[in-house]
C-alpha cells in the first residue's frame, strides 16, 4: 500500500543548488546548519519514502542507489542514513562535545561491524564508518 501524493507549498521547498556531491566529498556547509535537528532511527526508518526530515535527509536520501533505498532490510538503510545525517551535524573541527561524541559512537553500534549484504548499500555504509572514526579519531588518541 503506498501512500497519496502530498501537496507541499513552493513557500516549504528549500532550494539546493545541485543533488549530488563529489564521491566520498563533504556535505555542502548550509545543508548542516543548526537549522536541521537529530532524528532518532525510527524516524530516518520511517522517512525512506515519502516527504525527507529535512533538507540534509534529502540530499542524503537522494545520493542513495535505488537498490539501496530498497534493501530488504531497512533497518540498515535507516542506520546508515541516520550516521550520515549526525556526522553532517557533527562539528568539523576537532573538538566534539560529549553529546556530538555519544551520537558518532551511538552511530557506529548501529552500524554494526559488517556490511549490509547489498553491494549498493555496503559502500555508503563502509564510507560512513570509515567518516565516524577518523572523526572520533583525535578524541580517542586524547583519552
Amino acid at each position: 500500500m503506498s501512500l497519496p501524493p502530498v501537496d507541499i507549498p513552493e513557500s516549504a521547498l528549500t532550494y539546493l543548488p545541485e543533488l549530488s556531491r563529489p564521491s566520498g566529498g563533504p556535505l555542502p556547509a548550509n545543508l548542516a546548519s543548526a537549522r536541521v535537528q537529530g532524528h532518532d532511527l525510527q524516524a530516518h526508518r520511517e522517512a525512506l519514502r515519502g516527504p525527507a526530515l529535512d533538507p540534509l535527509h534529502l540530499l542524503l536520501r537522494s545520493t542513495l542507489p535505488d537498490a539501496a533505498l530498497r534493501h530488504r532490510i531497512p533497518e540498515e538503510v535507516a542506520a546508515i542514513l541516520k550516521a550520515e545525517h549526525d556526522l553532517a551535524r557533527s562539528p568539523q573541527e576537532h573538538h566534539l562535545d560529549s553529546a556530538a561524541k555519544e551520537s558518532l559512537l551511538d552511530d557506529l553500534d548501529l552500524l554494526g561491524d559488517h556490511p549490509p549484504d547489498n553491494t549498493a548499500l555496503a559502500a555508503s555504509w563502509e564510507r560512513v564508518r570509515n567518516a565516524i572514526q577518523l572523526r572520533l579519531q583525535p578524541w580517542a588518541q586524547a583519552a
